[in-house]
C-alpha cells in the first residue's frame, strides 16, 4: 500500500477524527543464519545493537504495527513498544523500550515498521540505530552493549498506551516448549520498567498479566517470522517469506467511498500495496442509465448515480502482467422532497400557518422550531430543512403582512357631561366605513353613554375595526360620614365614592379613599365634567385604657410584691377595693384591676403564688452488682425548678453507668440545695478454666478475665494470665465487692513421639526379624495394618510404622532383604601382575549384592589403593594407575552382611 506514516512535530495538517486502536501485525523474530540461543555464542538478530562486534549482519529483526480502521487515523503519541527476553549468560532479564514521540500517527489501513538499520526491510519508519528515544538495560556479552533483540525462546512484544495500559501483545516459544510457558516461565512474569520520553519512569504490565495476549506459535527453525493470516486477523501463521509494510494474505486492493444521497457526487479513493506498479485501472459503477459515465479509467474517479438504490461497484487493477479486482456494494440514499407553496401576502390582523406535513423524520426551521408546522406572525422569509434520517431537503417561502393604516384610530375611551355631545372621526382615504348602527360616513355624532365601533376597508382590501367607550357624568354631589368616634383601631378609611374626575383632600392626597390615623377634621374637593363640590368630616380615634399587670407572679415565702398600672389613668378600681394606681400584696390570690374611659372598660388579672425553698436527698452510698446502669431519682422535686448534676445533665433523674461520686445542685427562685451519693458497679464473680493437655517441654497460659482485679492461684501467683509448664491440679480464686468464686484445671502432659527401627539390613532366608516401635501412650499403625508395638517379619520388603499421640506423630522406615546367598571371601597371598595373562590380578566378588571395601598399605602404613564395590579387581596399581613394585603389602577387607560387619586382613606378595 501507499505508505502514509508521518511524524508530525510542526505541521498544518490536521485530522478531525483520531481513533485509539492499533495492532501488532507482523514480527521478524529469527532471521536466517542468526541463532539467538546462548549455546550458539552468537549475539545476533538485534532490533538495535550499539557498538556491536558483529555489525552489520545482526540487526535483522523488525516489528510491523497496523491501523485496522477504514476511516480513522490512529494517534500513538507517547505509546511505548517494549519486549522482555531471558539472557542465558548472566541469568537476568534484558529488555528494550521505544517511546513514540508526539505527533506519531498511522493513517487508515496503513503500517509502521520498527527495526535496526540492517533489517531486511526496504524502508523503516523508526530506525532504532538512529532514533535515540530508546532505553535499554545495560548488557555486556561478547562486546555487545545496549542491545534490544527478540529471543527465539520465550519471547514477547507488547504495545502500551500513554498511561501504561496494554493495547496489543503477542508471545511465542521455541519448538520444545509449550504455550503454557506464559504462566510458568519467569521471562513472561517480569515487569517492564523504563524511563519514557513523555511520562518519565514507568512500570509496564508483564506478559503473563496481559489478559488478552495472543500466542503466535513455535519457532521450529531459522528464518522465521510471525504474521497474521490477513491484516487484523486473530490467527497467526509462521512465514519464511515475510513482506513488511504490505498486506497479509494477498488482500492488496481496496477502495474507499462516502455514502451519498441522490443527486450528490460520490468520490472513490483507490488503495493499493507498495509493490504494485499499475498498468491501468477500470471502474464499473453498475449504473447503465448513466451511459458512457458508467465506466471510468481514472485511478480515483467520481460518479453521479442516476437514482437512489444499491450499486455493485467493481474496480479492476492491471499490474505486473497480472490483475486483481474488488467489488463493493455502494448504497445511494433517497433524498426527501419538500414544497412550502407560493409566497403569501396577508392583512395585518390575520395570521398564517406554514405546514410541511408529518412525513419526515426531522424538521428544522430558521426560527429554531423542530415541529412540522409553525405560525408565521411577521413578514419575512421562512426556510425549512427536513430529513428522512440520512438525506436532507430544503425549501423557503416569503410571507408579507400589509401595514396597519396609521390614520385609523378612534382614540381612548372618554367621558362628557350629560348635557354635552361629541363627534368620532374614523379617518379619511378608505374605501368604505361601517358604524355600529349601520352608518357609512367617515364621522359619527354621539351624546349618550355607550360602546361605539367602526369597520373600515382600505385599498389592500383589508378590513380593520376600532372601538371606543363614551361615558356621561352629572353635577357632583358628595356626602362624607358624619363626625365619628373610632375605638381600638389604628386607622379609619374615608370613601368619597367613585363618581368624580378628581379628588383633593386636606391631607394633600388625590385618591378616592384615604386612611386616617389621627383625630382631626378632614376636607375634600371633588370635580367632574359638570362642576365642583366640597365636604368635610371630623374623625376622633381613641382606645380603651392600656393596662398590663404582666404575667402571674411567684414570690418566696415571707416576701411582698407591688402591682401597679399607669399613674395617669383615671377611674381605677382594684378587686381589693383600692382606687390607687398601685397596691401592696402580702398574700397568695387572684388580683383584678379595671379602668374606664370613653371607649369602655379594660380589665386585667394577676395571680400571685408563694414558692417554698427547695430540698434534695439522694440517699446512702450504693453498690450495684450485675447491672450496667443505676437510676438516680430525686424526691421532693415539686419545689425544684433547676437541676445541675456533676455529669452535666439538667434533668430531675439520671442513669449512671460507671462507679463514681455523683453531685446534684437543685434550685428555684428562692434558694438552692446540694447533695451527693457514691455509686459502685461490680459483677458477681464467675469464670471457668478447662482441663487441658500439654506436651512435655511446652507451656500454656490459663487466662482469667481482666475484669477481676484480685486473683489468687493455688501456687501463690496473683496474675490473671498464669503460665503452666508441668502437669498437675491448678486452682484459681477471685474476689470483689459482689462476692468470690474459684475453679480448678487438671493439666496432663505427654512426650513428643520418637521412633527408630534400625538400619536397613540383609538376612539369610529362614530367619525372623522382630521390629520394635515401643513408645509410651501412643497409637501404632504399620504398613502391614498392624496396630501393636512390635511385629515379626520374614519376607523381604520395606516396612514403616507411624506412632501418634496428642503431641504429634513420628514415622520410621526400614528395608529388610532376605536372601539365600552366603559370602565366602578368599584373598590370595601372592599374585604376578606382569601382563602374561596368568594370575595378573586379584578378583574379589560375591553373589549377595554386598559391597566390599578393600584398602592396601605399604609395609610402612602408606595407603596406596582403596575401592568399594560389589566386585573388586586389583591389578597391583595405585590410585593414579601407577604399577607397584615387587614386595609385600598389607590389606584390609570389610563388608556388612546380615546386620553384622565382617573384617579380614593379611599380607599380599607382588611378584613380577
Amino acid at each position: 500500500m501507499f505508505r502514509y506514516f508521518l511524524i508530525l512535530f510542526l505541521s498544518t495538517l490536521s485530522y478531525s477524527l483520531i481513533a485509539q486502536e492499533v495492532i501488532i501485525n507482523e514480527i521478524m523474530a529469527n532471521p536466517a543464519g542468526n541463532d539467538t540461543t546462548f549455546e550458539s555464542s552468537i549475539n545476533a538478530n538485534s532490533l538495535y545493537n550499539l557498538y556491536s562486534n558483529y555489525q552489520p549482519p545482526q540487526n535483522k529483526e523488525w516489528i510491523e504495527l497496523f491501523n485496522p480502521s477504514n476511516t480513522d487515523t490512529v494517534d500513538i503519541s507517547c505509546y511505548t513498544l517494549g519486549s522482555n527476553a531471558y539472557d542465558y549468560s548472566s541469568g537476568s532479564e534484558n529488555w528494550g523500550a521505544l517511546t513514540f514521540p508526539e505527533g506519531t500517527i498511522i493513517l487508515p489501513r496503513q503500517y509502521l515498521i520498527v527495526g535496526g538499520n540492517d533489517s531486511d526491510v526496504p524502508f523503516l519508519d523508526f530506525d532504532l540505530n538512529y532514533y535515540y528515544e530508546n532505553y535499554f538495560q545495560s548488557q555486556y556479552l561478547d562486546g555487545d552493549s545496549y542491545r534490544w533483540f527478540l529471543r527465539n525462546q520465550w519471547g514477547w512484544i507488547a504495545l502500551y498506551n500513554e498511561v501504561g495500559e496494554p493495547v496489543d501483545a503477542v508471545y511465542w516459544v521455541d519448538s520444545l516448549s509449550s504455550s503454557d510457558d506464559l504462566y510458568t516461565m519467569s521471562q513472561f512474569n517480569t515487569v517492564l520498567s523504563t524511563s519514557t520520553a513523555c511520562s518519565g519512569y514507568m512500570n509496564f504490565t508483564s506478559a503473563a498479566e496481559i489478559s488478552n495476549i495472543e500466542f503466535a506459535g513455535f519457532i521450529p527453525s531459522e528464518n522465521i517470522s510471525f504474521q497474521r493470516d490477513f491484516d487484523e486477523s486473530s490467527h497467526w501463521n509462521i512465514s519464511e517469506n515475510p513482506s513488511p509494510g504490505s498486506c497479509n494474505g494477498g488482500e492488496c486492493l481496496d477502495f474507499l467511498y462516502q455514502t451519498v444521497c441522490s443527486d450528490d457526487t460520490t468520490f472513490f479513493t483507490l488503495i493499493i500495496n507498495d509493490f504494485i506498479v499499475l498498468d491501468s485501472i477500470k471502474w464499473f459503477f453498475d449504473d447503465t442509465i448513466s451511459g458512457s459515465n458508467n465506466i471510468s479509467y481514472d485511478e480515483n474517479p467520481y460518479h453521479i448515480f442516476s437514482d437512489a438504490g444499491n450499486y455493485n461497484v467493481t474496480v479492476i487493477a492491471y499490474y505486473n502482467n497480472n490483475y486483481d479486482s474488488l467489488t463493493k456494494n455502494v448504497t445511494v440514499l433517497t433524498r426527501p422532497f419538500i414544497d412550502l407553496g407560493a409566497d403569501i401576502e396577508i392583512c395585518n390582523d390575520d395570521s398564517v400557518v406554514l405546514n410541511a406535513g408529518a412525513i419526515y423524520m426531522s424538521y428544522f426551521w430558521n426560527t429554531g422550531s423542530t415541529a412540522s408546522s409553525i405560525s408565521a406572525d411577521t413578514s419575512g422569509i421562512y426556510w425549512l430543512r427536513v430529513s428522512n434520517g440520512t438525506c436532507y431537503a430544503y425549501d423557503s417561502i416569503t410571507v408579507s403582512y400589509f401595514p396597519f393604516p396609521p390614520n385609523f384610530n378612534l382614540g381612548n375611551d372618554t367621558a362628557i357631561c350629560h348635557t354635552q355631545d361629541i363627534t368620532f372621526d374614523a379617518g379619511s382615504g378608505f374605501l368604505s366605513y361601517l358604524w355600529q348602527d349601520g352608518s357609512t360616513t367617515q364621522t359619527f355624532y354621539a351624546s349618550t353613554m355607550n360602546w361605539y365601533w367602526v369597520e373600515i376597508e382600505n385599498i389592500d382590501a383589508c378590513k380593520y375595526i376600532d372601538s371606543i367607550f363614551l361615558a356621561t357624568t352629572v353635577y357632583p354631589v358628595i356626602n362624607l360620614p358624619e363626625d365619628t368616634l373610632i375605638c381600638d383601631v389604628d386607622s379609619f378609611l374615608i370613601d368619597a365614592e367613585n363618581h368624580w374626575s378628581s379628588y383633593a383632600w386636606s391631607t394633600g392626597e388625590s385618591t378616592q379613599i384615604i386612611s386616617v390615623t389621627e383625630t382631626n377634621m378632614y376636607y375634600i374637593t371633588v370635580t367632574n365634567n359638570c362642576g365642583i363640590q366640597n365636604d368635610s368630616s371630623f374623625i376622633k380615634i381613641s382606645r380603651k385604657a392600656d393596662i398590663d399587670l404582666s404575667n402571674d407572679s411567684l414570690i418566696c415565702s415571707g416576701d411582698t410584691i407591688v402591682l401597679q398600672i399607669d399613674s395617669l389613668l383615671n377611674n381605677i378600681l382594684w378587686s381589693t377595693g383600692d382606687t390607687s394606681y398601685f397596691i401592696q400584696i402580702y398574700n397568695e390570690g387572684e388580683y383584678i384591676v379595671s379602668v374606664e374611659n370613653e371607649c369602655g372598660v379594660k380589665i386585667d388579672t394577676c395571680n400571685v403564688i408563694f414558692q417554698a425553698n427547695p430540698f434534695i436527698e439522694l440517699g446512702v452510698d450504693t453498690i450495684i452488682c450485675d447491672s450496667s446502669f443505676y437510676f438516680l431519682p430525686i424526691s421532693n422535686s415539686n419545689d425544684i425548678v433547676n437541676w445541675i448534676w456533676s455529669t452535666g445533665d439538667t434533668l430531675p433523674n439520671i442513669s449512671v453507668l460507671e462507679s463514681n461520686t455523683y453531685y446534684v445542685t437543685v434550685s428555684n427562685i428562692c434558694e438552692h440545695s446540694i447533695d451527693s451519693v457514691k455509686i459502685e458497679f461490680d459483677i458477681t464473680p464467675f469464670f471457668e478454666i478447662l482441663d487441658t493437655t500439654i506436651c512435655i517441654g511446652d507451656s500454656i497460659y490459663i487466662e482469667i478475665d481482666s475484669l477481676y482485679n484480685t486473683v489468687i492461684w493455688s501456687t501463690g501467683d496473683t496474675t490473671n494470665n498464669f503460665l503452666i509448664t508441668n502437669s498437675g491440679e491448678y486452682i484459681a480464686e477471685v474476689q470483689n465487692l459482689c462476692g468470690s468464686w474459684k475453679d480448678t484445671s487438671i493439666v496432663t502432659s505427654f512426650e513428643y513421639p520418637n521412633i527408630y527401627l534400625g538400619k536397613d539390613t540383609t538376612l539369610e532366608e529362614g530367619n525372623v526379624l522382630l521390629l520394635d516401635a515401643e513408645f509410651p501412650e501412643v497409637q501404632y499403625l504399620w504398613n502391614t495394618d498392624d496396630t501393636i508395638s512390635t511385629i515379626e517379619v520374614n519376607e523381604s520388603g520395606t516396612y514403616w510404622v507411624q506412632i501418634s499421640n496428642f503431641c504429634g506423630l513420628a514415622t520410621d522406615t526400614i528395608t529388610i532383604n532376605f536372601t539365600n546367598c552366603s559370602i565366602k571371601i578368599e584373598v590370595p597371598n601372592v599374585f604376578t601382575p606382569n601382563g602374561d595373562g596368568i594370575n595378573d590380578a586379584i578378583l574379589l566378588y560375591n553373589n549377595c549384592e554386598v559391597e566390599l571395601t578393600m584398602n592396601v598399605y605399604t609395609r610402612w602404613g602408606a595407603l596406596v589403593y582403596q575401592n568399594t564395590a560389589e566386585v573388586i579387581c586389583w591389578e597391583g596399581r595405585t590410585f593414579a594407575g601407577k604399577e607397584l613394585n615387587t614386595g609385600v603389602y598389607f590389606y584390609t577387607l570389610e563388608y556388612n552382611f546380615e546386620d553384622n560387619t565382617e573384617k579380614l586382613s593379611g599380607f599380599i606378595h607382588i611378584v613380577k
